[in-house]
């Protein structure tokens, strides 16, 4: 390069050859600059261009008063060590505002002088956009870090990347233990592993997979929620965990006593009772008492070390029943023994540890009798074991009136009533009709409308639109007798407001005390709208791909088939005719495909797929 200029020189005119280097410059893509000791000799138009000054204005300033502040002692560096070498550098316009450059220096000597030739490239805004990568990726990582839903990160090849706290509170492992196993370590069964495999790879995403995990304590049941996605350049698959392994206990635990409890007499009652929970529990020792005098108990049934007792009177002194009387539930996981003197319980068993006492309470409020599970070691799982306790001693309550005022009828319907509003979670009874009979109040409150306009309105009423159409097999529940059948579903409040309902439906059949039977089911809903939402914030973070799919040459469509699943929901077989009460949900398309198909809308879609 200098031997062209040098060539330059010596055939042209010093005119001549200003007017060649000139015009050399400006060819030049980048913005370049030529300093002697500091001092602009030479720039071309996109460095004028740049800093916002007409060329021969820069000529003779002083490159560092083109320099912002924070750059100018490493420009200084590379000038006076004399350095070749790449650097980013912020300028300054000639307005004050600022350039942030990706500049590259060269010395270079000429006729016994030494020059510095600088070729300058504006990257600010590739800097805005680094800085915005890096806020949404901090964003991400909170949001990753704080979510209370476990969440894991893994490579199709089962290697994990990262797990959030969530998931490793859950899983008892460390991060650097979890990346030690392949992710099929922790399946109990295998198959699943591969089942979730081809979904992916056949959808790019599975919805609510039932899986079963062993972790570093404990198996757990989940469902899992995972997408396949690439991330710089690889392909990762995201996965999101509901721990449903109480639900599912508690869902066996409800048919047992739903179905195991099926004597007549109270006291027959009272006696599957109290064994059922001794065996639900593990418990030593079970029994259910009514309160009879001052301090004292008499046991309608009581089972202890693997069979039924002989019922008998005790005085609750010094024991924690004494607290339950006063119509709270006790429970004591460990070391009852050493906070109680358990004097007269002892005699019976001599070294208590956990226990768990429930009051039973009568249909005016009054604290009648006690249900206590009392165990020779500590208690482990809290939460499934005063569950088990609080859905019998409900059970329990009416049947200790029913004991005590001699009844014949096996359920009292004033009892029944009473029972279902005590009930902390929404209950009715769905009569084949589609109506609701027999509201409580937590239904009231879950689907903000007073009890007496939901008794007798069509549950369709409140019933998602998109989802109508899968709730339509609840009814046939009715003529093919399923005794059990849950389902996640989402309803519309009178307000209008969307909630989520995990649906567990049971079906009862009685007698009408005339000879004809009539049928029902017993309808429970658990209000998972905050978990839904949750996982549909995770599920948002897809949008940054969301472009990815609106301006992909080609057709592309997402499609709901959740009808169609619903349809066929609890069937192991089922033939076209259950599938034409469902239709599929067109939830997108792309500009590809509305030109593939010559249509404008999702519903001209929908119509076309559903045709």
């Amino acid at each position: 390069m200098i031997n062209f200029f040098t060539y330059l020189l010596e055939e042209q005119s010093p005119e001549a050859f200003e007017e060649l280097v000139r015009i050399f410059l400006d060819l030049i893509v980048d913005a370049v600059g030529i300093t002697h000791n500091g001092i602009t000799i030479a720039v071309n138009r996109q460095a004028a261009e740049m800093f916002g000054y007409a060329p021969e204005e820069l000529i003779g300033k002083s490159m560092f008063d083109l320099i912002a502040p924070e750059s100018r002692e490493e420009v200084k560096k590379a000038v006076f060590d004399n350095e070749m070498r790449s650097y980013r550098v912020t300028v300054l316009h000639k307005n004050g505002s600022r350039i942030v450059t990706e500049t590259h220096g060269k010395p270079f000597g000429f006729r016994g002088k030494n020059y510095r030739i600088s070729f300058l490239r504006d990257i600010t805004r590739q800097v805005e956009l680094e800085n915005q990568l890096k806020q949404r990726e901090e964003q991400y990582r909170l949001l990753f870090e704080n979510i209370i839903t476990p969440v894991i990160i893994t490579t199709p090849e089962g290697e994990t990347k990262m797990a959030n706290p969530a998931f490793l509170q859950l899983s008892g492992y460390t991060l650097e233990e979890l990346r030690q196993h392949p992710i099929d370590h922790f399946y109990v069964d295998s198959s699943q592993r591969k089942e979730l495999m081809q979904q992916l790879l056949l959808k790019g995403k599975v919805e609510n997979m039932e899986l079963d995990l062993k972790l570093k304590y404990r198996s757990v049941t989940v469902l899992l929620n995972s997408i396949l996605t690439t991330y710089q350049g690889q392909t990762l698959i995201i996965s999101s965990l509901l721990d449903i392994t109480l639900r599912k206990e508690m869902e066996k635990a409800s048919r047992q006593i739903l179905y195991g409890i099926t004597a007549t007499s109270s006291q027959e009652v009272f006696d599957q009772m109290v064994s059922l929970l001794a065996r639900l529990l593990g418990a030593t020792m079970v029994y259910a008492g009514e309160v009879t005098g001052h301090n004292c108990v008499e046991a309608v049934s009581c089972w202890m070390g693997g069979a039924m007792k002989q019922n008998f009177r005790l005085s609750i002194e010094g024991t924690p029943c004494l607290e339950v009387l006063q119509g709270k539930p006790v429970c004591i996981p460990g070391g009852v023994g050493t906070l109680y003197s358990m004097q007269n319980v002892r005699s019976l068993m001599p070294s208590p540890e956990g226990y768990i006492g429930i009051p039973l309470v009568n249909a005016a409020g009054t604290v009648t009798g006690v249900m206590a599970a009392i165990f020779a070691h500590p208690l482990v799982n809290l939460p499934y074991s005063q569950a088990v306790m609080q859905m019998v001693a409900i059970r329990a309550s009416a049947e200790l009136e029913r004991w005590k005022t001699e009844k014949q009828l096996r359920f009292s319907e004033r009892l029944y009533r009473q029972t279902v509003e005590m009930l902390p979670v929404p209950f009715f009874r769905l009569l084949p009709q589609g109506s609701i009979h027999m509201p409580n109040s937590a239904l009231s409150g879950f689907l903000e409308c007073s009890r007496e306009e939901l008794e007798g309105q069509s549950l369709d009423a409140f019933v998602h639109p998109h989802y109508l159409e899968g709730w339509k097999i609840v009814k046939d529940l009715f003529t093919e007798k399923v005794p059990y059948y849950f389902i996640e579903q989402k309803f519309i409040t009178k307000g209008g407001k969307e909630k989520w309902g995990a649906v567990s439906m049971t079906l009862h059949t009685e007698e009408d005390g005339r000879g004809n039977t009539f049928s029902y089911l017993n309808v429970v809903i658990e209000d998972i709208t905050s978990r839904r939402q949750m996982e549909e914030e995770i599920m948002a973070h897809r949008d940054h791909f969301r472009s990815l799919f609106n301006y992909s040459p080609v057709a592309l469509w997402e499609m709901d088939f959740s009808v169609l699943r619903n349809a066929v929901a609890g069937k192991k077989s089922f033939t076209k005719k259950d599938l034409s009460g469902g239709k599929c949900n067109v939830v997108s398309m792309n500009e590809a495909a509305k030109q593939l198909f010559k249509i404008r809308s999702v519903e001209e879609m929908e119509r076309l797929i559903n045709r």
